[in-house]
């Protein structure tokens, strides 16, 4: 079931927001959870007219009539993008359709996926960080944000309203019948299960982006999913960097199906070890893959991974877990591979490569035992590992 606005709702002086209400939908992010959610699009008026987000494809019809029930988009003169996605090219393209002179707004990769998005040529405007767009009676500063949750997104600002538009940036999936923050308690579960599904691994670049808001004298943080911020923007920030900060309590996560007891052995070893070199580390099975888990491999400031070899490949649930790693921050992240097999042992080889490719940082090659781990080998893992130990607390050091 959908419900959506009969018009556009005025946010403050010539800022309009073009809100579509969908309850009970599916979202990628939330591991189709169904959601009740808004999907919302400003029009920025002035001399000249600009257009900041659009809304989901399912909801373009609808999105198209609330919006020209207060201008025609042929009156627009701007598409400002801060964000891109497939799920915008319906309502990008009819935009164009309607109106082929207007210009498109946006970063360098934002551009770039618009063109492949939209598949057809359109006027560009690339933004650049502290560019203005003038309206003449407005304007509309470009800050450079990425992976907010992708890199191709960007804020923007307009000072004569103190707004900040934030993209999915302070998003939930919360909907009222009032556009604004009027009940930040009842929706601040929906704000921190939102920033969960899709900032968790992102919380240094949130982190730079909540300063460059609070570097702004800003009255409005207007969103493009849920409420509108108007109130307290100063306590609401600080309460959004402590999301943000929940990621830097994670040094090191240990993965290994718990069932398969030699390799488990090792991991113990690995994180006895950690432990004694004042690492914060954590084990956690992958027989039983949960969000924590998950979230934990994406936010950990290094992981290691254990698997047996079975039939010459590594276990089915490590496979499992690893399509679920964010490969774009993980990127130099620091890890190691180890287990015990009994005949052959690819397995181990088979996720260290996988993670070479995703580009992770390998500290040497992986680590294994033939069947139960002796003692020798328990000595050998152990050093192994307190020179894994070293490294990264050097490699921390200097970043």
């Amino acid at each position: 079931m959908q419900i959506i606005e009969k018009k556009m709702i005025e946010v403050t002086n010539n800022i309009f927001c073009a809100r579509v209400i969908a309850n009970n939908v599916r979202s990628d992010f939330f591991y189709n959870k169904p959601v009740d959610t808004s999907y919302n699009s400003y029009l920025v008026k002035g001399k000249k007219n600009a257009l900041i987000g659009v809304v989901h494809n399912d909801y373009c019809k609808e999105f198209l009539r609330i919006l020209e029930d207060t201008i025609p988009v042929s009156d627009i003169d701007y598409l400002v993008m801060n964000c891109t996605g497939t799920e915008y090219s319906d309502s990008i393209n009819e935009i164009l359709n309607r109106n082929p002179n207007i210009q498109v707004v946006g970063t360098i990769p934002a551009i770039k996926n618009l063109k492949e998005i939209t598949n057809v040529k359109f006027n560009e405007h690339i933004a650049k960080n502290g560019d203005v767009l003038d309206l003449e009676d407005k304007t509309i500063e470009f800050m450079i944000a990425p992976c907010l949750p992708w890199q191709d997104t960007m804020i923007t600002y307009v000072s004569e309203d103190k707004a900040v538009f934030s993209g999915r940036l302070f998003s939930s999936n919360y909907v009222s019948e009032d556009i604004f923050d009027t009940d930040y308690d009842g929706y601040k579960t929906a704000l921190e299960d939102y920033y969960k599904h899709i900032f968790l691994p992102y919380g240094g670049f949130v982190k730079k982006a909540l300063n460059l808001i609070k570097s702004k004298n800003t009255e409005f943080i207007i969103t493009s999913n849920g409420a509108v911020i108007k109130n307290n923007i100063i306590q609401k920030i600080n309460d959004y960097l402590k999301l943000a900060k929940t990621n830097d309590t994670a040094e090191v996560a240990v993965f290994c199906p718990k069932h398969y007891k030699n390799t488990l052995k090792i991991a113990n070893v690995i994180a006895d070890t950690l432990k004694k070199c004042h690492i914060n580390v954590c084990i956690y099975d992958v027989c039983n893959i949960s969000e924590n888990t998950i979230n934990a491999m994406n936010s950990a400031k290094a992981v290691i991974f254990g698997t047996p070899t079975i039939n010459k490949n590594a276990a089915k649930e490590i496979w499992h877990l690893l399509s679920e790693i964010d490969a774009v921050n993980a990127k130099n992240k620091p890890y190691f591979v180890f287990g015990s097999y009994g005949w052959s042992g690819e397995g181990t080889e088979l996720v260290h490569r996988y993670l070479l490719q995703l580009r992770l940082k390998p500290f040497a090659k992986p680590v294994s035992t033939v069947f139960t781990p002796s003692e020798t080998d328990i000595n050998d893992i152990s050093e192994y590992t307190r020179r894994f130990a070293e490294s990264i607390e050097n490699n921390w050091k200097e970043n």
